[in-house]
């Protein structure tokens, strides 16, 4: 029995248990295989998506739409999966390049759709992290493990029985004492 995706790309089919879709063609590929120009992607606007906007921290900011957020482990140069829409205004320059390109494919008025992508976190901490520090030792999570349903019934359980018990010595005194 496997668990996880295998790689689209017929050379690769790694099997990846965190596969990436690709922006353009939304298919599950693995880390080394996600970017269009990786794997030959034939999907309308895959031309548009370079690799430097995903891993360079100058093309980040140069980029007109869209924002990569850096993994906080220090001394990690790596992004984050989470890619998100900017926030506040018309970035500069760089718009205009995609005004241009989009009115050149023949849709004049119509603007570029940002690539948008919302990561898995740390479902203890909800952390974002890089794919090499999303495990729990890597980025060295110490955040307790999140309680069963099991657990907070025993809680609650007990909870009831202790306030049972405060309620009969207030109104019972002497069978309270009795029983201790």
């Amino acid at each position: 029995m496997e668990y996880g995706i295998h790689c689209r790309l017929a050379d690769c089919n790694r099997l990846d248990f965190l596969p990436v879709k690709c922006p353009a063609c939304k298919e599950p590929f693995c880390d080394t295989h996600y970017l269009p120009p990786a794997h030959q992607c034939t999907a309308p606007g895959a031309s548009e998506f370079q690799p430097e906007e995903f891993v360079d921290p100058a093309a980040r900011k140069a980029a007109s739409s869209t924002v990569r957020t850096p993994c906080p482990v220090p001394g990690c140069k790596r992004f984050t999966l989470n890619v998100e829409e900017q926030k506040g205004g018309k970035p500069g320059g760089s718009q205009q390049a995609g005004s241009s390109s989009s009115a050149g494919s023949g849709s004049s008025g119509s603007e570029q759709k940002a690539f948008t992508h919302t990561a898995p976190r740390c479902y203890r901490c909800q952390g974002l992290f890089c794919p090499d520090h999303r495990p729990l030792p890597a980025h060295g999570c110490t955040v307790p493990p999140p309680k069963t349903e099991g657990q907070r019934k025993g809680e609650a359980a007990d909870d009831r029985k202790r306030r049972a018990q405060e309620l009969m010595s207030k109104h019972f005194p002497s069978k309270a004492k009795k029983k201790t």
